[in-house]
């Protein structure tokens, strides 16, 4: 049985957004940006003008090496209570940092060809990144299985199918990875 079509998520914690929460960080948003919840992003700039909210921009499909994954945009509204939104371009975010024991569930994409078990331990990028679902507010970021393979310059280690019911290797399949490409951290090797 196949896969059913899924939509995109980008990654998602393994534990969930709710394990993560008293982590998250205010960032500086590039302008123009918009980013979808599961971005990964990179530090790439100095920060406002008080010096105090770091900025990011989106990294780049096979070269970006990412420092946090976003989670929100953050809008101040008349009153000065804060909401956050998935999607929206704001001058501020919420963005988790990311270390390389973090464990994520992303998906396959579905060109080329499928990863299946004997790809577990092996290195993978993501496929070419676009906006953010414009109806979801979450990433566009899926694995590119065309670029899974050995060694260390991969963004992520494959680790497993992540387990679910109708989830299977092929197109669409869900994958727990670990970050292996950290713009503050250390890479592994592939096996």
């Amino acid at each position: 049985m196949a896969n059913p079509t899924r939509s995109a998520q980008g990654f998602v914690p393994q534990n969930g957004w709710h394990a993560y929460m008293d982590r998250l960080e205010v960032v500086q948003l590039t302008a123009g940006t918009v980013l979808g919840r599961g971005d990964l992003v990179s530090l790439s700039g100095t920060g406002n003008t008080s010096g105090k909210n770091a900025s990011v921009a989106r990294i780049a499909a096979v070269t970006g090496a990412p420092s946090h994954l976003f989670y929100g945009s953050q809008e101040v509204e008349e009153n000065d209570t804060q909401h956050y939104y998935d999607g929206v371009s704001a001058v501020l975010g919420l963005a988790l940092r990311v270390t390389p024991d973090m464990i994520f569930e992303i998906m396959e994409d579905a060109d080329g060809g499928a990863l299946d078990q004997d790809n577990i331990g092996n290195v993978a990028d993501i496929a070419t990144v676009t906006d953010a679902s414009s109806a979801t507010g979450r990433s566009s970021m899926v694995i590119d299985s065309s670029s899974a393979a050995t060694g260390a310059s991969k963004l992520m280690v494959l680790l497993n199918i992540a387990r679910y019911i109708n989830n299977e290797e092929g197109e669409y399949a869900l994958w727990n990875v670990k970050l292996n490409e950290l713009q503050l951290d250390t890479e592994f090797e592939g096996v």
